[in-house]
């Protein structure tokens, strides 16, 4: 839904929608947030120790900007700093993603959804690009620990089945880059 409503706020200056159809959207997704946020299923997700829980936080996060609920958007932004240091170690790695199959992917997959909400936290003045955890964990590690398996991912360790292009981890690399502080 973060990409969804990206689109949503583009259109917000357009004649593409009404603002009887843009207040219709807020108003459906101020509904599902409240589900989104209660919900059995959705409150096991949101405990998740793995991608299940950043994704969560990744849609939510985006949901309660969307609807005038930055209040809410900052508070999951918060529990992203301790998301960060159950799910990455020190060196960097996310012991969650790599026992899987596919745990480069997964790597992968779990650093894009950190950094959804480190874009939407950033927006609300919350650095999670540069936040460190007491442990030491930090999303630039956790990029800086796949860095070496971008151009050559069949040089993974661990077990990967999914084949992955060179290249595959350019834009995580670049938007890590980017968000350094100036020296």
């Amino acid at each position: 839904f973060a990409k969804v409503i990206d689109g949503l706020r583009l259109l917000e200056d357009s004649p593409a929608l009404t603002s009887a159809e843009h207040a219709a959207i807020r108003v459906w997704f101020t509904d599902y947030l409240k589900w989104f946020t209660t919900a059995k299923n959705a409150r096991e997700e949101r405990a998740a120790k793995n991608n299940h829980g950043s994704w969560f936080l990744a849609q939510a996060i985006p949901m309660a900007r969307y609807v005038g609920r930055d209040d809410l958007a900052r508070e999951l932004c918060e529990e992203a700093k301790p998301r960060i240091a159950a799910q990455i170690r020190p060196d960097g790695s996310q012991p969650e993603e790599i026992r899987r199959v596919d745990g480069l992917g997964y790597s992968r997959f779990n650093l894009e959804a950190q950094a959804v909400i480190a874009r939407h936290a950033k927006a609300l003045g919350i650095d999670l690009w540069n936040y460190t955890a007491p442990n030491g964990a930090s999303l630039r590690k956790a990029v800086d620990f796949l860095r070496p398996y971008n151009q050559t991912p069949e040089k993974w360790p661990t077990s990967q089945n999914e084949k992955l292009p060179p290249g595959f981890l350019d834009e995580l690399i670049a938007e890590a880059d980017s968000a350094k502080p100036a020296a």
